[in-house]
């Protein structure tokens, strides 16, 4: 991908409770997901995450794709630089949600914090 070398790994849940649950028309739907981890050698940093997730209903197969691209901050820090969410109700787009991030900030915190001594309340009257 560009210059940068990639290893690609994917898979897919064969067994197991479905791994992702969604609430459809007031019923919950749950989804075994695939999908592939796209990773930059040789530090294994991923890249790019897309998960696929499908399910049978009377109007037809719907079809959720969603893809997460990273990139690397100015500070360092591995973050998500965009991702898109498209719906599919057979090769029919339903919807799709596209979400940019830019402009990432570092932030401090003060994690001092001091303990005063309380000392023991008086015991029950003699």
């Amino acid at each position: 991908m560009g210059a940068d070398s990639i290893v690609t790994i994917k898979f897919e849940q064969l067994q197991g409770d479905a791994a992702l649950m969604s609430f459809e028309e007031r019923r919950v739907v749950r989804q075994r997901m695939q999908g592939s981890v796209w990773v930059r050698e040789p530090e294994f940093l991923p890249i790019r995450v897309m998960v696929v997730t499908s399910y049978v209903t009377k109007e037809g197969t719907i079809r959720d794709e969603g893809t997460v691209e990273y990139a690397e901050t100015s500070f360092g820090a591995l973050a998500p630089a965009s991702v898109v969410h498209r719906r599919y109700l057979g090769l029919e787009v339903l919807a799709e949600n596209i979400f940019r991030y830019s402009i990432f900030r570092k932030f401090g915190a003060d994690s001092e914090i001091k303990f005063t001594e309380v000392p023991d309340p008086p015991g029950p009257p003699k």
